[in-house]
């Protein structure tokens, strides 16, 4: 009996009659009706976050010390727009070495539109994610019209555009809107234009890691789905032709063909990228693991289910429940946990689950309960089901108080944030500057509030300590000559002296190594100032020392 309803609402073949169209259009496509609701729910959703964005956040404050993963974005396409495309074909470039751990295609998307606006602000990639997450609520409703009816579409795409925390991270200018938005882009157009679909697929795995996995998952499951002759192997071209232009792009400079995946998946998973830092996990975090654990064994059923049912609209559920299996695993399963804190329900890794639980809402409600009696089916009882999407939609929004509460603590360190760019800009007259790693938002700050150029702009990473092995100053005899040469070769004219210990990825920098220098060749440098946690009196973080190429005298001098 269970398994006859199920087949009932998973297979039937008769569509239900959509009093928003006519059922002889949708035979033909899309129509002049679908386009207008999908305008319409691209202006609205637009609108709703461009008014977060400009009127209840700080659209210079992406969220400094909490979402600085933004600013690390921004920073790859800037300095690849102003250093990297000058040094290869599509070159990217960064101050911390993990320009290639994510993927080209956003920073060379926000390398155009800092080229097209004459800008490089921060607003431009937050714009542009936001703009993104806009078109995936319109991909939503276009998928839903194309397997099952406009209101399945319209309910799913009402409860997006109100979501707190959709709409608190499609403004943030981070990567996810662009990758999922690429997902569902092919998934719509899968059938209708299948090597397109899967060109798509592959340029959503140069922009997010799990892309890689679940792209992959789309072009197999497609397999089983796409009917008409000559589909399959267009799809696989469509998607196989960028990825091995792909691959050798990653290994050219890289060495690594799947260096994204093998990076975030080894550092990720195995705790590589955790090695160095606290060993045992919180109280919280293992409070939350059975609920993890849980949430991945019924997800990763659910996928299991509808892949092998085939109900309309497969990928668009296994996609759907694979993301959550995913989440699930990753942070149930393995050392990401011990990254997992209270706030991450509402951030980033979670905006496409909640769309998908706010879908599978709108499905039960104007796709499974119409089919219950054929009196269902019927318009005023689709405007009825309108009032729980309604009321779910404003159930929803005190999400916003923890949202606003841990975005707003980030306020501080925004002002000292752009504080430290005003103050450095006012020290730097010409050459160089050679910063610390680990500070991208700084980074922001130095462009935008201290005028300095990308291109004048140098990464401790990258000085000959760096790459030293032992302790340099154990044999400063050999070592001073390197590292001073470079100094001069470089032509280095302001420093920054970390005063701590930074993390980036696996590693921990000590860049305390530029005051045991500075200590060891006083007559190379001169303090000017210093950058302080707080305005005034505040802890010391960063100490500014004028540099004297001219004084550096080597032996070949």
């Amino acid at each position: 009996m269970l398994g006859k309803l199920f087949d009932r609402f998973l297979h039937e073949e008769e569509e239900l009659v959509d009093e928003l169209t006519n059922p002889q259009e949708k035979i033909r496509g899309f129509t002049k009706k679908d386009l207008f609701f999908s305008m319409a729910i691209f202006l609205v959703a637009l609108a709703v976050r461009l008014y977060f964005l400009f009127n209840v956040a700080d659209p210079q404050n992406a969220g400094d010390g909490w979402y600085g993963d933004t600013y690390h974005h921004w920073q790859i396409a800037y300095l690849t727009k102003t250093v990297g495309l000058k040094e290869g074909f599509l070159r990217l470039w960064d101050l911390k070495g993990m320009e290639f751990f994510w993927g080209p295609v956003h920073p060379l998307l926000l390398t155009l539109f800092f080229s097209l606006v004459g800008s490089s602000s921060i607003i431009i990639a937050r714009v542009l994610s936001l703009t993104f997450g806009a078109a995936t609520l319109v991909l939503f409703y276009l998928i839903s019209v194309k397997y099952w009816n406009r209101w399945v579409g319209i309910g799913a795409a009402f409860l997006g555009i109100f979501n707190p925390v959709a709409i608190f991270n499609d403004a943030s200018g981070m990567l996810e809107p662009v990758g999922y938005a690429l997902l569902l882009g092919g998934l719509l157009l899968m059938e209708a234009a299948p090597f397109t679909a899967g060109v798509i697929w592959a340029f959503a795995t140069m922009v997010r890691a799990e892309a890689w996995v679940f792209s992959l998952v789309l072009v197999i499951l497609s397999l089983r789905v796409l009917k008409k002759a000559g589909a399959i192997p267009k799809l696989i071209l469509g998607f196989t032709i960028p990825m091995v232009l792909y691959m050798k792009y990653l290994l050219d400079y890289t060495g690594n063909a799947i260096y994204p995946f093998w990076w975030n998946y080894l550092a990720n998973a195995k705790g590589i990228w955790a090695e160095g830092f606290d060993p045992t996990f919180t109280s919280y975090q293992l409070d939350v693991r059975p609920y993890l654990l849980i949430w991945f064994g019924i997800s990763l059923v659910l996928a299991i289910f509808v892949i092998w049912k085939k109900p309309k609209g497969t990928l668009l559920f296994s996609l759907g429940f694979i993301t959550w299996a995913f989440l699930g695993g990753f942070f149930g399963l393995t050392h990401y946990l011990k990254g997992f804190e209270p706030w991450f329900w509402y951030i980033r890794f979670f905006v496409f689950p909640y769309l998908f639980l706010g879908f599978l809402v709108s499905y039960f409600l104007f796709y499974i309960i119409p089919k219950l009696h054929i009196n269902l089916n019927h318009k005023i009882v689709y405007f009825g089901l309108m009032l729980p999407i309604a009321i779910i939609a404003i159930a929803i929004q005190p999400v916003w108080m923890p949202i606003l509460s841990e975005y707003h603590k980030t306020d501080a360190t925004w002002a000292r944030t752009k504080r430290w760019g005003e103050e450095t800009g006012m020290f730097y007259k010409e050459g160089k500057i050679l910063m610390p790693e680990g500070y991208p938002s700084y980074t922001y700050s130095l462009v935008q509030y201290g005028k300095v150029e990308g291109k004048n702009i140098l990464g401790q990473m990258f000085d000959p300590f760096y790459y030293m092995e032992g302790e340099p100053f154990d044999n400063w005899g050999e070592a001073r000559k390197i590292v001073l040469k470079w100094l001069k070769d470089e032509n280095v004219r302001l420093l920054l002296a970390d005063k701590t210990i930074v993390a980036v990825g696996p590693q921990r920098i000590d860049n305390r190594r530029y005051l045991e220098l500075i200590r060891r060749e006083p007559e190379l440098f001169n303090k000017v100032g210093a950058l302080t946690n707080f305005a005034g009196l505040g802890e010391e973080i960063l100490e500014i020392y004028e540099v004297y190429p001219g004084k550096i005298l080597l032996d070949e001098d």
